[in-house]
C-alpha cells in the first residue's frame, strides 16, 4: 500500500522528466518537425491539466498526513509544509522516504 502512494507521488516528477526528454529530442534530432503541432498541442495540454490536478490532489493528501503523522514533530511541520509548497512533488517524495516509509517498516516488524 505504501509503494502505491510512492509511485502516486514520483508520478509528476516522472512525467516532467519525460516531457523535458521529449522536447530536447525533438528539438535537436534533425529534420523533425516541432512536437508543438495543432493536433498534439491538445494531448499536450490535457496532459499538463491532470498532471496539475494529480499534483493538486497530493499536496492536499500530504498536507493531511502531515497535521495527522504522529512521528513528524511539530516543531517541522510548518516546515513540511511550506516544503510541500514550493518544493511540490520533489519534497513529498523526501517526505515519504523519511516519514512514511520508516513508520510503514515499523508497523510491519512490530
Amino acid at each position: 500500500m505504501k509503494i502505491m502512494f510512492l509511485i502516486a507521488t514520483a508520478l509528476p516528477v516522472l512525467y516532467v522528466v519525460a516531457f523535458i526528454a521529449f522536447m530536447m529530442l525533438s528539438i535537436l534530432s534533425p529534420g523533425s518537425e516541432m512536437p508543438f503541432t495543432q493536433e498534439n498541442f491538445g494531448l499536450m495540454f490535457v496532459a499538463h491539466l491532470l498532471v496539475m490536478v494529480w499534483s493538486l490532489g497530493l499536496l492536499v493528501f500530504y498536507i493531511v498526513h502531515l497535521f495527522r503523522s504522529r512521528a513528524t514533530p511539530d516543531s517541522y511541520k510548518a516546515l513540511w509544509a511550506i516544503l510541500f509548497f514550493f518544493g511540490g512533488p520533489c519534497a513529498m517524495l523526501v517526505y515519504w522516504f523519511l516519514c512514511i516509509w520508516p513508520d510503514a517498516e515499523s508497523k510491519t516488524v512490530a
